[in-house]
């Protein structure tokens, strides 16, 4: 799950039509960083859900920061040559804690609340419980 980081006061700012371009560019920018097993929607008003077949919570954590990279080269003419910031939160298949879908969606929301709240890199990892 990622999440763009305040996004709201963002669309404040600049307007409901600048926040829809800036989102609309995030997701072009994770279409092109994807694979071709790999996908991605807009999940709520500022958040995307990404599934990344056969990738570990490694690979994950990877694929983010590149994503990071990416959005720290692309311009985003509404913002005045600011960028978006987002937080992510991860979890990986199969999950001891994981035994119906909605269930992922549950784990990878409280890992990017932990994320949003952190002040590293704002990416964070559903632990595993340990036995």
């Amino acid at each position: 799950m990622l999440d763009v980081d305040h996004f709201r006061t963002l669309n404040e700012r600049l307007g409901a039509q600048a926040g829809d371009r800036i989102l609309a560019d995030l997701g072009q920018l994770l279409q092109r960083e994807l694979r071709s097993p790999d996908f991605v929607a807009r999940y709520g008003g500022d958040e995307f859900a990404l599934v990344l077949p056969e990738t570990d919570a490694r690979g994950a954590r990877n694929f983010v920061q590149r994503l990071g990279a990416a959005v720290a080269k692309h311009s985003f003419p509404d913002m005045g040559g600011e960028r978006p910031s987002f937080s992510a939160g991860i979890v990986s298949f199969p999950h001891p804690e994981a035994l119906r879908p909605e269930d992922l969606f549950a784990l990878a929301d409280s890992a990017l609340a932990r994320a949003k709240a952190s002040s590293d890199d704002r990416i964070a990892i559903a632990p595993s419980p340990v036995a």
